[in-house]
């Protein structure tokens, strides 16, 4: 779970491989990506206010961006999850 850098949101993400976001005053969920992930996803954090980083069990990290409450992969971030992967995929097992 992670708390936006604005204070006004926060996110939760599981092995449910969802991406739920969350009103922090009220609690009232704003969005629910099921498509988050392959496999659960370990952990979130914010970016910015307008950008999440995942990691999940298939050795993804995923960048989304957060637009008045949806979420979505930002495509802009390709390149960037692409040299993660690889430097990842070096890693042995």
């Amino acid at each position: 779970m992670a708390l936006s850098p604005d204070c006004d949101q926060f996110v939760s993400v599981g092995l449910d491989k969802k991406i739920v976001l969350y009103d922090s005053k009220s609690f009232e969920k704003k969005s629910d990506n099921a498509k988050g992930a392959k496999m659960g996803i370990y952990d979130v954090c914010w970016y910015d206010d307008a950008h999440l980083v995942t990691c999940s069990a298939d050795n993804k990290v995923k960048v989304w961006e957060v637009n008045d409450g949806a979420i979505a992969k930002d495509p802009k971030f390709d390149l960037l999850q692409q040299a993660v992967e690889d430097k990842m995929a070096k890693i042995p097992k």
